[in-house]
């Protein structure tokens, strides 16, 4: 296990202020756009919480917890291993992680910046 890809994984997962799964699309939605162009896009869900666990350096230690509901209130809840970290793979910036029933779970990281306001 590559302790410090785990690390670096892991801090990045904290650092964000948002988490988007845009995986299990219930709806697809039709967007009009300012010039009159539409398009229709998948609507994912965002994480609402997120659990964490310190690393200790243990394959199957469980440090990262994903909670969200869809829109009818089903509770989802995916569990992320040390080892689900180290699989990590990174696609058009898309983290797909390994849960611990070994499949994927693809999430994007966001963070929400104050924006500086001058005039």
């Amino acid at each position: 296990m590559n302790i410090e890809k785990v690390k670096k994984i892991y801090d990045l997962i904290l650092q964000a202020s948002h988490i988007y799964n845009p995986e299990n699309c219930e709806q697809v939605e039709t967007v009009r756009f300012s010039m009159g162009s539409m398009k229709s896009v998948c609507i994912g869900h965002w994480v609402s919480n997120v659990g964490v666990s310190d690393l200790e350096n243990i394959p199957d230690n469980e440090v990262i917890f994903f909670m969200w509901e869809d829109d009818v209130g089903n509770e989802f809840r995916v569990k992320i291993t040390e080892a689900g970290l180290d699989a990590a793979t990174v696609v058009d910036n898309n983290l797909t992680l390994i849960d611990d029933e070994g499949d994927p779970f693809t999430v994007q990281l966001f963070v929400l910046k104050k924006m500086e306001v001058t005039f």
